[in-house]
């Protein structure tokens, strides 16, 4: 299913509290995309990229 670029995107949670000035945190999908380096690769360098950051298993 192709989501539309004009969808709002809130986030859900976040590592660090920050205040709320009254203004809600969204974004449109097609910003997020056109402003997210990662998500401009192919489908293929996308899974390449997300690979190599996962840490090596630990040694039980």
């Amino acid at each position: 299913m192709a989501l539309k670029s004009k969808l709002v995107v809130y986030p859900s949670h976040i590592s660090n509290p920050i205040s709320f000035d009254e203004k809600l945190i969204c974004n449109t999908l097609g910003d997020i995309k056109n402003n997210v380096e990662i998500l401009q690769l192919n489908e293929e360098d996308f899974i390449n990229n997300l690979l190599q950051k996962i840490p090596e298993t630990p040694p039980n």
